[in-house]
């Protein structure tokens, strides 16, 4: 999604961003035109692992180091304007603050399992952006709730994810024909990176049940690990060899194209334990494949539950498989819902709507100073 803003940006502004290593999203930046990139390792992203006991007191002394790295490229740079696109890199905002520059943060977290100083701790540089756009009505309340009522909440706009989805709706199938053939393996498919948040151990849990069921199906993975959470694959994948699932789980990496994925699908499950979007589920409803989501954050205000898809109680993987068991059996109607959610990809959640709602932001945030430069 920074890359789908950027390009929307970079047809108005002069856009410079700054990288914090290396990774596949250059990938979706060579095609922007106008856009000029470069990386700054020095400025830090606050990951979990420095909010331990031994990350958190080598905390302020890499802020600081952080805070001026990030005021020298500013002044190399020399914008008129700050996009920071996550709450994780502090230093940006601060800066801002301190050369007076206007400042637009757009959160993409709701990090609600964090201990109530954490939460505050990344709300607080909030307080010095002109504007704050977020990803869901969920994301919102976690700013208002952890912000210190300092009028964050009053400079905070939602704008739902939405890019051009034609790709995955070129890949579309006849979802009730495929449901419907009794003799065919059935695809259940998660994408998103392997992660605890990301559930992938109840769609495991969720996959062993309905096999014990008499159920012919098989799981696919798409996704890689951040750093740190290597365990966490291992894991999954040791459950997998402990249960002799080998031929019925695939590890498929990280795929920057997920449309042939789509198009393989007859499930598409999103059983989140925080999510305070989830694009991976209006990927499903664009591609037509019916999705069962769990019921948390913003995964609410995209599935309607029993009308573009299923919702299920959040960590519960036997509910998660009673829901994709009514979509195999027939109880609820795979080609009704994949319908709708196509038409909710196209209207709820369009680039046209995105980027409308993205360039008024900027235009009301320069007004004032005329600028043309990111």
């Amino acid at each position: 999604m920074l890359a789908e803003t950027l390009r929307h940006l970079a047809d108005s502004y002069r856009v410079h961003l700054v990288l914090p290593e290396k990774g596949p999203l250059e990938h979706y930046l060579r095609n922007i035109g106008s856009l000029t990139w470069s990386e700054n390792p020095r400025v830090l992203v606050i990951r979990k692992s420095l909010l331990g006991i031994s990350g958190l007191l080598r905390l302020p002394g890499a802020l600081l180091s952080s805070l001026i790295s990030a005021l020298k490229q500013i002044r190399h740079v020399g914008p008129d304007l700050i996009y920071v696109n996550t709450i994780t890199q502090p230093s940006w905002m601060v800066a801002a603050w301190l050369l007076r520059i206007p400042c637009i943060v757009h959160v993409r977290e709701a990090e609600w399992s964090a201990r109530w100083v954490v939460r505050r701790a990344l709300c607080l540089p909030l307080r010095s952006a002109q504007l704050v756009l977020v990803n869901s009505a969920d994301t919102a309340r976690f700013i208002a709730v952890n912000s210190f009522g300092s009028g964050v909440a009053s400079r905070t706009e939602i704008i739902h994810n939405g890019k051009d989805w034609s790709a995955l709706k070129r890949m579309q199938r006849d979802t009730a024909a495929v449901l419907g053939q009794s003799v065919k393996m059935k695809t259940l498919l998660l994408v998103g990176r392997l992660s605890p948040r990301k559930g992938q151990d109840l769609a495991l849990h969720a996959l062993r049940t309905l096999l014990s069921r008499g159920w012919d199906l098989r799981l696919v993975f798409v996704g890689d690990t951040f750093e740190g959470y290597e365990w966490f694959e291992a894991s999954l994948r040791a459950e997998v060899d402990a249960n002799a699932l080998g031929d019925r789980v695939t590890f498929a990496g990280f795929h920057l194209d997920v449309g042939n994925f789509y198009a393989e699908a007859d499930v598409a499950v999103v059983p989140s334990r925080a999510e305070p979007f989830g694009t991976v589920a209006v990927e499903a409803l664009a591609a037509g494949v019916p999705c069962v989501a769990a019921r948390v954050g913003g995964l609410t205000e995209i599935i309607q539950d029993g009308k573009n898809g299923l919702l299920f109680d959040v960590g519960d993987a036997n509910d998660l498989a009673v829901s994709i068991e009514k979509l195999l059996r027939g109880e609820i109607s795979a080609e009704e819902i994949a319908a709708q959610g196509v038409r909710d990809a196209d209207s709820r959640f369009s680039e046209a709507a995105y980027r409308k709602s993205v360039l008024d932001a900027f235009s009301m945030a320069l007004h004032d100073r005329g600028g043309s430069h990111v």
